[in-house]
């Protein structure tokens, strides 16, 4: 997502992609350079197939066959869980152990800075694997605008914002957005900072 222009692109249930996050920059870009006398709307979002095929028109060596993208670990953390949610009546993500979704949790980047003509930017990526056994069909947070990433560049600041956590709670509450206004209208001392980097772990 661009903080300035409020454009964003993104990828979901894409099934043949190395680098989703990359295809994710190429709908922006396309986005930010369409020409004002385009009778076409470029898209925001792609999904499935037609995030594969947008992928290989544009970036070929970033995709490859979906089995390539199955770790032998991922494949035995799936049958063992698989294993032990089988009879149960409860929806199987509802049984998967905190243990193991968090090895597919969410990552992503904030950056705030300047572009090369000093004006002020601000920008998020995040991708996410979703949770193990998922809902058949589920679209997760990672790929919803204001959700899990939201940026602002204002008059007098900027914000830049990450969430991660039950991606359905993010996207009912906006919580990136909720968060990006919270600290756009709140001047941070040296002494609250130190404070909040302690908090979230920050070396």
């Amino acid at each position: 997502m661009c903080g300035r222009s409020k454009e964003y692109g993104a990828v979901s249930s894409a099934r043949s992609i190395k680098n989703p996050v990359l295809i994710c920059s190429e709908i922006l870009d396309r986005r930010k350079n369409v020409s004002s006398d385009c009778h076409s709307v470029p898209p925001l979002h792609l999904c499935s197939h037609g995030a594969d095929d947008f992928a290989r028109s544009v970036q070929p060596s970033l995709v490859c066959d979906n089995e390539d993208l199955m770790s032998d670990e991922a494949r035995a953390l799936w049958a063992r869980q698989r294993k032990e949610t089988e009879g149960s009546v409860k929806p199987a993500d509802h049984l998967v152990t905190h243990d193991y979704h968090a090895r597919m949790d969410t990552v992503g980047v904030a950056y705030i800075g300047e572009d090369k003509d000093g004006q002020l930017v601000a920008y998020t990526a995040t991708s996410s694997g979703g949770l193990l056994l998922k809902s058949e069909g589920r679209v997760g947070s990672a790929a919803i605008p204001m959700a899990s990433g939201y940026c602002s560049v204002g008059q007098e600041n900027c914000t830049a914002a990450l969430v991660s956590g039950t991606g359905e709670c993010a996207m009912i509450n906006s919580l990136a957005k909720t968060l990006s206004a919270t600290l756009e209208g709140h001047s941070f001392s040296d002494d609250e900072v130190c404070e909040s980097k302690t908090q979230i772990g920050t070396p």
